[in-house]
């Protein structure tokens, strides 16, 4: 199996699910970004949340999603979270504006697949 480089996290409020608007490509993506060099998967998936969200976030007892990306092109570990603290953005970042809305929306974006496959992982599709 491939190194995951890259870590994200699913984040559920009811029915929506924490997401960006993406500002480079049309749709929603999961935050996610890089593992930095001796940096845990899980690790990673706060930092980044956090960098990217401005939410604190505590990852739930469950194993990650761990598959391979095409569209993005690496193998990915993805971590069900929640929220502990924090405001969330209002401020557009390179990735997009983050943003809570429907778990439609990142089943259509640019990483739909890979998505599709995380919720089925933790149970929130069929």
């Amino acid at each position: 199996m491939q190194r995951c480089v890259a870590a994200g996290v699913i984040v559920l409020d009811g029915d929506l699910i924490l997401a960006f608007a993406r500002s480079d490509k049309p749709g929603f993506a999961l935050p996610c970004g890089h593992i930095e060099d001796g940096e845990s998967a899980a690790d990673a998936a706060v930092r980044e949340a956090f960098e990217e969200t401005g939410l604190v976030l505590v990852l739930e007892d469950a194993p990650p999603y761990i598959a391979f990306d095409p569209r993005g092109g690496k193998q990915v570990a993805t971590f069900l979270a929640r929220v502990v603290s924090g405001t969330l953005r209002d401020t557009e970042l390179d990735e997009g504006r983050p943003c809570w809305t429907a778990v439609s929306d990142v089943l259509d974006g640019p990483y739909g697949d890979y998505n599709r496959g995380a919720l089925r992982h933790f149970g929130v599709l069929s």
